[in-house]
This record gives C-alpha cells, sequence and structure tokens, in this order.
C-alpha cells in the first residue's frame, strides 16, 4: 500500500528446526520451539487452527504470550476448546472451506490495517 514491507518469518518454511524437533521427543512443540528460537518481544505470533485445536498449537502460543509477544488464532469447528490467545477469530461451523476464506479475508484485513497505522506513525515514508 505505499510503504515498507514488515519483516515476517513463515516458520513452516524452516524445514531445518521443523526436522530436528520431530526427531525427538518435542513434536508437539515444533511451534513454540521456532518462537522462542526465533521469536523476540514485540513480534505477532500467529496461528491458524480447527478445533479440536492441536495441543502444538496451543504450547506454541502460550510460548509466544511468555515471550512477550502478541499472540492471535484465526480458528475454527464448533467452538469447544477456543484457544487462549490475546485476540481470537473464530468461524463456527465445520465446513473448513468457508473457514479458510473467513481466515484468509481476516488476515488481509488485519494486514491492512497494520500497514494504515504504521503508515499514519510515519514509519512507511520516505526521506
Amino acid at each position: 500500500p505505499g510503504c515498507r514491507a514488515l519483516p515476517a518469518l513463515s516458520l513452516t518454511n524452516d524445514m531445518a528446526t521443523v526436522t530436528r524437533a520431530l526427531q525427538g521427543a518435542g513434536a508437539l512443540d515444533v511451534y513454540a520451539h521456532q518462537l522462542r528460537v526465533l521469536g523476540r518481544s514485540g513480534d505477532i505470533a500467529l496461528a491458524f487452527a480447527h478445533a479440536p485445536v492441536h495441543e502444538s498449537i496451543s504450547r506454541g502460543l502460550d510460548a509466544g504470550a511468555t515471550g512477550g509477544m502478541l499472540t492471535i488464532a484465526l480458528t475454527s469447528g464448533d467452538g469447544a476448546g477456543r484457544e487462549r490467545a490475546d485476540f481470537v477469530f473464530h468461524a463456527d461451523g465445520a465446513d473448513r472451506d468457508a473457514a479458510h476464506e473467513l481466515h484468509l479475508a481476516t488476515y488481509h484485513m488485519l494486514w491492512e490495517l497494520v500497514h494504515i497505522v504504521l503508515n499514519h506513525r510515519g514509519i512507511g515514508e520516505s526521506s
């Protein structure tokens, strides 16, 4: 939107860390481990999950919160076991395709809002 790109990491692209974590007893800590190693206070930890929310996602969001990150969960399903996060965007119902479309729209709105807020603070202005 006319301002600089924000730094981001896709944790699923870090195959060395994922492979290492899956080789041991820490398969449920893959997401949490990556956030502890790569995340910093002030970062955003974003999770996508369909109910029931897998324990690895819960552990990851807990690790993000412990590390001072803003935690956001985009969840779907019957509503049972909604995730503990700073912000939860939940799509009720069992239709995963509909939930994915709602999550995509929500993600894009959040992305746009972040850029608008940062741009109003002058971060996106070039000198």
